[in-house]
């Protein structure tokens, strides 16, 4: 990898890292530069703007989505996986954490919304057949409440877990999620 691509990796990660964590209203340039210990011209250089590098952190969150073998054997452990890929308080950097910290933000939250909708949503649903619409939305929302839990209301006995506990937990209530009946 030469300088250059170093620049703009390192650029993506602490901009990744505080928009996911903060929202990108909350995100100036600036910070983002300071993060990267990189001039802020940089950044229009590799990502043209702000929004062009919110933009291709959410290429990175929601892209993956049409190329994943994702079916009702397999949603469990892929949703576990992604909740616990990041246990960290002060750097949850996950896909719940952005969506979280950006569905309602005034400049980006209905680009988030529908990325949300149309990439992951939408094309789960469509390699599902046993778990319903229903089944799936409770799915994310138990993900968002127990990680909303953790960082905000900084509960106690979730936070103190390990992370095979943590796993397990979060299995758990999936499981009661694709189990309603209604």
């Amino acid at each position: 990898m030469n300088k250059s691509e170093k620049t703009k990796t390192k650029i993506f990660d602490e901009a990744k890292k505080l928009f996911w964590n903060y929202g990108y209203s909350n995100v100036s340039v600036r910070q983002i530069a300071k993060a990267a210990k990189i001039d802020v011209a940089l950044i229009a250089r590799y990502y043209e703007s702000k929004l062009g590098l919110f933009e291709a952190t959410l290429s990175y969150a929601f892209d993956w989505s049409d190329s994943i073998d994702i079916n009702d054997g397999n949603i469990i452990e892929m949703y576990v996986g992604f909740l616990s890929e990041s246990m960290d308080l002060k750097d949850e950097t996950t896909i719940v954490k952005l969506i979280i910290m950006n569905s309602s933000d005034p400049v980006v939250g209905d680009l988030v919304k529908n990325l949300s909708q149309k990439k992951m949503r939408n094309n789960i649903l469509k390699g599902l057949k046993k778990i319903t619409p229903l089944q799936f939305d409770l799915m994310i929302a138990t993900l968002i409440g127990i990680s909303q839990s953790r960082k905000t209301l900084k509960a106690p006995s979730l936070i103190s877990l390990k992370k095979n506990q943590y796993e397990k937990v979060v299995r758990h209530i999936l499981k009661g999620a694709v189990s309603f009946k209604g």
